[in-house]
């Protein structure tokens, strides 16, 4: 990855991507039903300035993408705040 550092409290994310939603009945909920549900990120790096240490490297729970889009080497991340992440998930 090209040397990119958050800066302040800001964390650089990717998105993980949920396997498919299926309903009781055996339906598969497209994507676009799903809007406003959580979301899964996985920190890549943080920035410098007061972020709890347990959220790195770990997956999140955020409430929606709230940062911007970036590209670094073809791949999609987000630069969002660290007060946004809700929740650390291990599995």
């Amino acid at each position: 990855m090209t040397n990119f550092n958050p800066i302040g409290s800001l964390l650089l994310v990717q998105a993980v991507k949920p396997a498919k939603e299926v309903d009781v009945g055996g339906i598969i909920i497209p994507g676009s039903m799903q809007e406003g549900k959580l979301k899964r990120a996985k920190v890549i790096k943080v920035g410098t300035k007061d972020i709890p240490a347990e959220i790195v490297p770990e997956c999140i729970i955020l409430t929606d993408y709230l940062g911007g889009e970036i590209k670094i080497d073809g791949e999609s991340f987000y630069l969002l705040e660290a007060e946004h992440a809700l929740a650390v998930v291990t599995e």
